[in-house]
């Protein structure tokens, strides 16, 4: 019975993590809807890896350098797992990888 009360306690946990994340971070407001879709859809892109698709659960569009932005990705508890540089449709490359490798 005590070993029920810990999972439901640790998914509680990990679930309320997940919530505030999602509440939490925020994109860049200056700028648009478009850049902002089309750099989450690059990232998630790039992060094929199946264990990273189950850790993956909030991204942020941080900046724009010119025409690149830049985003990071977040684990479950709010850890930075990957940060991303995108040129919309042309090229995406992962700039820092918490475990996985460049």
């Amino acid at each position: 019975m005590r070993a029920i009360y810990i999972i439901i306690t640790i998914v509680i946990i990990v679930i309320l993590s997940v919530v505030l994340l999602k509440i939490i971070i925020t994109d860049n407001n200056e700028l648009t809807t478009e850049e902002i879709a089309c750099a989450k859809e690059e990232t998630y892109m790039i992060l094929e890896n199946p264990i990273e698709q189950l850790i993956v659960v909030e991204v942020s569009v941080d900046k724009k350098h010119e025409n690149v932005l830049s985003t990071t990705a977040y684990a479950i508890g709010g850890i930075r797992y990957a940060t991303v540089d995108t040129i919309c449709g042309q090229q995406t490359t992962v700039t820092w990888r918490r475990w996985f490798g460049k």
